[in-house]
């Protein structure tokens, strides 16, 4: 469970910022180009440590990097292979990511919606590759929002709906909650004519009405960890309405 403590290498991955935490220090930030350049710098912080030879690493991707859709349940799948067709024929339209994608699907059930997500095979195949260079375990690779969403599901009372929204230097993911099951998820690319999002989180209540229990945050790279997260942490926007306990730094 990622409350609790971590012997593993933690990295925070993004288009525009890298977090890298050694087990029992303070996570090391830096600002970068991009996801490539951040995994470059990622591999230079394990390349050449004798002690972090043989260590786990779990990798946590940003909002960008890491695009959430839903095969909904009456897409027509009757198997984990028939909604995974489903989810690669119709990547480039729910996320907008136009490159090669590898996907990650939740296990397909009958009469539910299936969550998928797609990041940069590229990148995939890129982080990997540093693993093995600086001799290090790759554990895994994780969008750094579902953290928040497990967070949500956990506070909300049983069968409440909740709207809930994350947002990070390069996206805002935002989905909704029924009785603890994702029936939609998204995530939206930053814009100039919308820099705090205001508009963006309008219209993800316009589009699943306002009776749901709302819960809004923004990323923030802290250097310490509350409350157990691997890395990073966020702030629960008040003005929205969101619950008061929430993983503030």
């Amino acid at each position: 469970m990622w409350w609790a403590a971590s012997s593993a290498i933690e990295a925070y991955v993004g288009s525009t910022r890298l977090g890298v935490r050694h087990p029992g220090a303070e996570v090391a930030w830096c600002e970068v180009p991009s996801a490539e350049a951040a995994v470059l710098r990622l591999e230079t912080a394990l390349r050449g440590r004798e002690r972090l030879r043989g260590k786990r690493l779990r990798v946590w991707l940003s909002a960008a990097l890491a695009r959430p859709f839903i095969v909904p349940m009456d897409s027509g799948a009757q198997s984990d292979d028939e909604a995974r067709a489903i989810a690669e024929s119709t990547v480039v339209d729910e996320t907008g990511m136009t490159e090669s994608s590898a996907l990650w699907l939740d296990n397909w059930r009958e009469g539910r919606d299936t969550v998928a997500v797609a990041m940069p095979a590229a990148l995939l195949q890129q982080i990997r590759a540093a693993c093995e260079r600086s001799r290090v375990r790759l554990s895994s690779v994780k969008p750094w929002w579902n953290l928040a969403v497990d967070a949500a599901a956990s506070e909300a009372r049983a069968n409440e709906d909740v709207l809930w929204s994350l947002r990070e230097d390069d996206g805002m993911t935002w989905g909704f909650l029924k009785a603890g099951a994702v029936t939609r998820a998204e995530c939206t690319l930053p814009s100039s004519q919308d820099p705090d999002w205001t508009y963006a989180r309008q219209r993800t209540q316009l589009a699943v009405g306002f009776g749901a229990t709302q819960w809004h945050a923004r990323y923030n790279a802290s250097t310490n960890q509350p409350e157990g997260l691997p890395i990073g942490a966020w702030h629960v926007d008040a003005t929205d309405g969101s619950a008061s306990k929430r993983r503030n730094p």
